[in-house]
């Protein structure tokens, strides 16, 4: 049956992903197209997405996904991209594919501080760097311009790194190697080892130019480790910080 109240659907596990439980979002027609936890408060999520499928929230859980409330609201606008500083977590960054709204307080309040006049259908996606987390990064422009703030994403500190990139689907990083940035999109996986300013592609593992990647997961442990979803539910490991990937899944 297909209702017309439609809600998007949060899935949780309690214990360590054996058994998950679903929790609707409170907003009618709606959708999540990513999601982030509060590295130092595990029951803090947030979750980007659309209502009515075209105007652009970002939802706030601080009981680990049992109950959400939107905290940002665009019209005609939808977000796709959330992520939290790894250090200082009441910092929240938020894109679309045309903006980047910052949170100085855990999502209650919103700011521009990057704005594109360049209008593509995309992903906005985010990134912020582990080891040097006053650096961010995220791709608009029909997601296929990188762009970086080496100042927390202060207002007039982005610049332009990297344009006419495939639509970027995922933007990760190695995060004991900063320099080391991981994209996937609609052609494969490319790696850059200088902050975005040239990416190539895997050596081997992934096929390029043939294989869509849409999520990107690097080990926050685990020197040069990442993992790649691909197509038809399959799940790609490297062990090299992106130079070659095998088939895990």
């Amino acid at each position: 049956d297909v209702s017309a109240n439609n809600r998007a659907l949060v899935a949780r596990s309690t214990d360590n992903g054996n058994n998950w439980t679903t929790v609707e979002l409170p907003d009618a027609n709606s959708a999540i197209y990513s999601l982030a936890l509060n590295p130092l408060s595990l029951n803090m999520v947030y979750a980007a997405g659309a209502i009515n499928y075209g105007d652009g929230a970002v939802w706030r859980s601080i009981d680990g996904g049992g109950t959400w409330s939107a905290g940002l609201n665009l019209a005609q606008e939808r977000v796709y991209g959330v992520a939290v500083h790894p250090v200082t977590p009441t910092i929240i960054f938020a894109a679309s594919d045309l903006h980047v709204w910052r949170s100085l307080d855990s999502g209650i309040s919103w700011a521009t501080v990057l704005s594109s006049t360049l209008f593509g259908i995309g992903h906005g996606s985010l990134w912020i760097d582990g080891v040097n987390p006053n650096t961010v990064y995220a791709a608009l422009d029909g997601a296929t311009t990188l762009y970086r703030s080496q100042a927390l994403g202060e207002l007039g500190t982005w610049t332009n790194v990297a344009s006419g990139l495939p639509e970027i689907f995922a933007l990760s990083g190695n995060v004991t190697a900063p320099a080391t940035l991981y994209i996937g999109h609609q052609r494969g996986f490319q790696r850059s080892t200088n902050q975005g300013a040239s990416f190539t592609p895997p050596i081997s593992g992934i096929l390029w130019p043939d294989t869509n990647i849409h999520i990107i997961a690097a080990s926050p442990s685990e020197l040069n480790v990442a993992y790649a979803s691909g197509p038809n539910g399959t799940v790609f490991r490297t062990g090299s910080g992106g130079q070659s990937w095998s088939q895990v899944f």
